[in-house]
């Protein structure tokens, strides 16, 4: 309480919601601590909070050797995951193998996989209660599993196709219901060269007009799987810089945690800008802010406490060529 708590270096202050509570920042822990206002005497009730994260752990192939495959990053993986201990996170680019190895390592937690593509939900099984689940297709039919972008987005069709998969929680901590969605949208590859003999920057176009797309279906189907009023978090790996259209469009109807104006006034975010690292750790990579393409949107009665980029290798291995971001936000 109040006047037991002492602090050296403090970087930034928030209330709570309710302003029960003082959040108080440490620059050279990067440590939250909460000061309860009020009598010294009464009891402490905790502000309930939550670890929402995002993480693109990078699918097997044989192109990544020595540190960079998996066999070797796989633990690294996990441990990443048990340090953070976040309470709900989407991954993409997971493989049928690599989801096998995460829910064999990862006990305390419940997955959600789709059946037909790559991103997947992870929940502590002890804070959450599954309600429902689903997916739909980032194409213009997209409710017909393996459904790939072509008309009328676009005039070429993409010969791959990707999802958005979405939970609902129940929250035993609060009671509440929680909306989580997951994404991975599309962007131009060698996986895709030479479509429809287009050239790389003529596909690039089209991809663009395709995350707008997506993100448009999007918010749409968050709209009306909430009802306009459940917690919603939306994930993932947006594969755009935040100004390209689709991520404005997102950040006219969600929040960005990273813009969000209780963090840039405190100063609660940690990490680099970066979100892709490419498999490089230097300063100028980092530095590279249009490699911030891993998000996370929320809307609906969630107040973010702290963003962080997690910038960490284990053991000299990098756990992916993305670094994960997590939010902590404070739930009433």
């Amino acid at each position: 309480v109040g006047t037991a708590a002492t602090f050296r270096n403090i970087g930034g202050l928030m209330f709570s919601p309710d302003e029960s509570v003082l959040y108080v920042t440490e620059q050279e822990s990067g440590f939250v601590r909460e000061v309860f206002l009020g009598n010294a005497d009464a009891s402490v009730v905790p502000v309930k909070k939550m670890k929402a994260a995002t993480f693109n752990i990078r699918f097997i192939t044989d192109k990544d050797t020595g540190d960079r495959a998996w066999d070797v990053r796989k633990t690294k993986v996990v441990r990443l995951i048990q340090d953070y201990g976040f309470d709900v996170i989407g991954f993409q680019e997971s493989t049928s193998d690599q989801r096998t190895y995460l829910k064999s390592q990862l006990s305390a937690y419940s997955f959600q996989e789709s059946g037909y593509e790559e991103p997947c939900i992870a929940w502590k099984s002890s804070r959450f209660t599954k309600l429902d689940w689903g997916q739909f297709w980032l194409s213009p039919n997209p409710d017909t599993p393996n459904s790939k972008p072509g008309s009328p987005w676009i005039d070429v069709t993409i010969p791959r196709s990707r999802i958005c998969i979405w939970v609902k929680l129940r929250d035993t901590q609060t009671g509440n219901t929680l909306l989580f969605m997951n994404t991975h949208l599309e962007v131009y590859s060698s996986g895709i060269a030479g479509t429809g003999g287009l050239t790389q920057d003529e596909l690039e176009e089209r991809c663009v007009t395709v995350r707008d797309k997506s993100a448009e279906l999007i918010i749409a189907r968050a709209g009306s799987l909430s009802g306009g009023s459940i917690p919603t978090i939306l994930v993932g790996d947006m594969n755009s810089a935040t100004t390209e259209a689709g991520n404005e469009r997102f950040k006219a109807f969600f929040s960005d945690a990273y813009y969000d104006d209780l963090l840039v006034d405190t100063g609660w975010k940690y990490g680099p800008i970066a979100t892709y690292n490419a498999w490089s750790d230097t300063d100028e990579q980092a530095a590279k802010w249009y490699h911030r393409m891993d998000d996370v949107y929320f809307k609906w009665g969630l107040v973010p406490a702290s963003y962080r980029v997690i910038h960490r290798n284990y053991d000299d291995v990098m756990p992916s060529d993305h670094w994960p971001v997590t939010v902590e936000f404070i739930v009433n």
